[in-house]
């Protein structure tokens, strides 16, 4: 006998309408009903799934844990039979990305040693040129000429320019779970990344572009650092956070 079943013929047996286990459990009456058709898709995340049949179970004193294995039992079914996860997908696209700009790492390479090339075999030019006429490149027609314009005080040094240096740019998220599951979906770049649940222990990385964003069903289970920032956990146990990461917007 399917999940639901149980469920409805049991309280039809004692007498209950939905509205009665509404007001008992605190369940909306749509989640009581979605579980009662084995329609688990409408209710926001596994985890609630498993927490609204272990309170259902109790309160009709049927065995909440053994409905909760089978739910899991369903999920694993379902999840032998889709698509591999994007994840995978995602990492093939960046060992892609990593060949292409080790590509045009060499190509950059080789048109800068050819320029220098150039720059040497015009300057040898020109000293040749120079000794021809019996000057050489740093003298003028005035021998105590030491190479430096009028009113300089010698060489100058180098500025150094913050604005010359290179930004940080992508995501890099980590996400480690501790001690307890967590169900998190993570949309990276606009696209979703992941679905499902996470084992105690587990540890998932994940990089973008331009964003990462994350919704965690046990915040308080999941450490996550972003490009190197730790950023511990970003809720309670048992509470649903919502939180977003972009390029130069990670405080």
């Amino acid at each position: 006998m399917a999940i639901g079943e149980i469920l409805s013929e049991t309280r039809e047996k004692m007498g209950l309408s939905l509205e009665d286990v509404e007001e008992a459990t605190k369940i909306r009456r749509k989640y009581v009903k979605a579980l009662e058709d084995n329609n688990f898709e409408i209710i926001p995340g596994k985890v609630y799934v498993r927490g609204f049949l272990r309170n259902y179970a109790r309160f009709l004193s049927l065995d909440g844990e053994k409905l909760v294995h089978e739910y899991n039992e369903i999920i694993k079914d379902q999840m032998e039979n889709i698509d591999p996860p994007q994840e995978t997908i995602i990492s093939k696209t960046e060992k892609t990305g990593k060949r292409n700009g080790k590509y045009w790492a060499i190509v950059a390479a080789v048109i800068l040693v050819g320029f220098i090339y150039l720059l040497g075999s015009s300057y040898a030019g020109l000293q040749n040129k120079l000794s021809e006429n019996g000057k050489s490149p740093k003298s003028t027609d005035n021998p105590s000429y030491d190479g430096t314009a009028p009113g300089d005080t010698g060489p100058k040094k180098p500025e150094n320019n913050p604005s010359n240096e290179v930004p940080l740019t992508g995501m890099d998220v980590v996400l480690q779970v501790t001690d307890s599951e967590c169900w998190m979906r993570i949309i990276v770049d606009d696209k979703n990344a992941f679905e499902g649940m996470v084992g105690p222990g587990s540890v998932k990385t994940f990089k973008g572009e331009e964003s990462v964003q994350l919704k965690l069903g046990n915040a308080g289970a999941v450490k996550v650092m972003v490009n190197g920032k730790d950023y511990g956990f970003l809720g309670a146990p048992g509470q649903v956070i919502t939180r977003a990461f972009q390029v130069g917007n990670t405080g």
